[in-house]
């Protein structure tokens, strides 16, 4: 692997590391949810190696910012820290629990 490559694999890491803690979740819960090992996600956060399409997809579909893990830049979609938080919790519930969300809030702003 080229110093760029390394370069590149650690700042990927960094950035994955900053988005996980964002995320309040543990190397662990990260891991289970794309699929891999411990080992192998301690792997990609120290930049020995990098995630593939399939996990960074994965952790785009639960609520990482891909673009920033990728770029370095911030996705224009970001939202403030609230909302994130809120759109975190709504993405780790079940069905029943969305639409018990989604009476609330119905109530709530009526």
């Amino acid at each position: 692997m080229s110093i760029e490559n390394l370069d590149i694999s650690s700042a990927i890491g960094q950035r994955l590391q900053t988005e996980r803690l964002r995320m309040n979740m543990t190397q662990r819960q990260t891991a289970e949810v794309i699929g891999r090992s411990l080992l192998t996600y301690g792997k990609y956060e120290l930049g020995e190696t990098s995630p593939n399409a399939d996990a960074l997809h994965i952790l785009h579909t639960k609520g990482f910012d891909v673009f920033f893990i990728v770029t370095g830049k911030k996705s224009k979609d970001e939202l403030p820290d609230d909302q994130a938080a809120l759109l975190h919790c709504w993405l780790r519930l079940d069905e029943r629990g969305r639409a018990a969300v989604k009476q609330l809030a119905q109530t709530l702003s009526s």
